[in-house]
């Protein structure tokens, strides 16, 4: 799949932004000081409610409504990300499918699941959805080329297949907030961390690696442990005097810290500026297998959402890339997940062996008090390949780092849209490559500069 500009130059006007936050009315003045902050900052940036969006725009359905206003503010006022705030109405239990490819009644914001099976993966929860706008002709890309009302589609039987570009236009990134409180908890989280440069932050210069061995060893090493040394790698390339915290399973013979609850909860307490994640998941859990053991039955411990709590490291915040599955599944809500559990036994369409009301990746963004500034996670099966961890979901994570050491991204929804580019034009994509690239999530505020604003 190669990427051609579109043949449509956007309009240009005299009104200019570099930023649209798009979230219900209700959070438009806890949303308020951001804003301004950004615009002060000199990221320009405007609100748009969706209740407006759904009033003025048209569209085959509620997300498409908010594609097409997207679309509109990247045309006339040339915007470069797009900050969606709202996840779910509700934490107990909400129905989070309106049809095979959409949902908006239960969500502040609307979302588009895309349909790429994949095992007990039917179809997967995609922002990138709204970032890719043209299509390779110049033309709007509706991602249901055929037309039949099911979006994505590559590999359902039920429906016709569509083809649709994946390089982003505009870079997106959601903070699927619940509640008020839940906005104002990330507002000034980001209003905190961005408030000095890095050279007031001094833990900022920590990267912590957590992993083991995933499937197998590369090249001398546990596969897990083998892609954070490589994320590290790349981002004291950037930071030159980066300091690595290795959370390893290799370290249980050696002493050091090893992926426990006790040893993951202790490294991020101290504070860092990136955490880096890589082994297996859940949607409430991270965890990963012993250096000298056996998957699935050698487990580390690894770490949950119940484990937070101890997670003391107040405005100490690092970007956390999680590499597992279905670790960023952020339409979970607590009664879904226990019907789903209770009525098989398999839990596999929520993924939560022991119910949660957040995914393990926004649970640690939207913490209160310490966690994440933001996060990265599949909200679908995580995918690898023994012989090569640096590939599929493997690559998109270390593409993140990459793009910050090796090609000086700043931003945070840059380094992710960026990945992605990376991935799409070094690889020949099959269906099990878009399935990887369409379930990758980033949760936080798109335009957040890493290390924050020095004064």
């Amino acid at each position: 799949m190669k990427y051609t500009a579109p043949i449509t130059s956007p309009k240009t006007l005299d009104t200019s932004y570099d930023m649209v936050v798009i979230a219900p009315s209700d959070f438009q003045s806890s949303l308020q000081p951001l804003i301004d902050e950004k615009n002060t900052k000199g990221v320009k940036t405007t609100f748009k409610s969706v209740g407006d969006i759904l009033n003025e725009y048209s569209g085959y359905d509620p997300p498409e409504q908010v594609k097409y206003f997207i679309k509109y503010a990247y045309d006339t006022w040339g915007i470069k990300y797009v900050m969606l705030v709202g996840g779910l109405k509700s934490h107990i239990n909400a129905v989070d499918k309106d049809t095979k490819s959409a949902g908006w009644k239960a969500w502040w914001v609307p979302v588009r699941y895309v349909t790429l099976p994949n095992e007990d993966d039917e179809g997967c929860l995609c922002d990138l959805y709204y970032g890719c706008l043209y299509n390779a002709t110049g033309g709007f890309d509706s991602w249901d080329s055929s037309g039949d009302g099911v979006y994505a589609n590559w590999g359902w039987l039920g429906g016709m297949r569509d083809y649709f570009d994946m390089y982003p236009e505009v870079y997106v990134s959601r903070l699927p907030c619940t509640t008020v409180k839940e906005v104002n908890v990330v507002v000034n989280k980001i209003l905190t961390y961005e408030s000095t440069g890095p050279a007031a932050k001094p833990w900022y210069k920590t990267f912590i690696g957590i992993g083991g061995k995933t499937f197998a060893y590369y090249l001398g090493k546990p596969d897990g442990e083998y892609l954070c040394d490589l994320a590290y790698s790349y981002t004291k390339n950037a930071i030159p005097d980066l300091n690595q915290v290795k959370v390893y399973s290799t370290n249980r013979d050696t002493g050091g810290l090893v992926p426990t609850p006790q040893d993951i909860t202790k490294a991020i307490t101290q504070g860092a500026g990136f955490v880096d994640f890589e082994g297996h998941g859940a949607a409430y859990a991270w965890n990963t297998i012993w250096f000298d053991g056996d998957y699935p039955t050698d487990w580390c411990g690894g770490v949950n959402v119940y484990y937070f709590p101890l997670i003391n490291n107040h405005d100490k915040l690092p970007v956390v890339v999680v590499g597992g599955c279905h670790n960023a599944l952020y339409n979970i809500t607590f009664i879904a997940a226990l019907k789903d559990k209770l009525d098989d036994g398999k839990a596999n369409q929520y993924f939560c062996a022991i119910p949660s009301v957040v995914c393990f990746s926004w649970g640690l963004v939207v913490k209160p008090r310490g966690g994440a500034i933001a996060s990265t996670g599949c909200t679908g099966y995580g995918m690898g390949d023994e012989d090569n961890p640096v590939t599929l979901s493997g690559q998109l994570e270390s593409n993140f780092f990459w793009e910050i050491g090796n090609n000086s991204v700043t931003n945070l929804a840059t380094a992710h849209s960026q990945a992605i580019s990376k991935y799409l034009n070094e690889n020949s994509i099959q269906q099990i490559d878009a399935f990887v690239i369409t379930n990758w999530a980033l949760l936080g505020d798109p335009s957040l500069r890493f290390g924050g604003y020095s004064s």
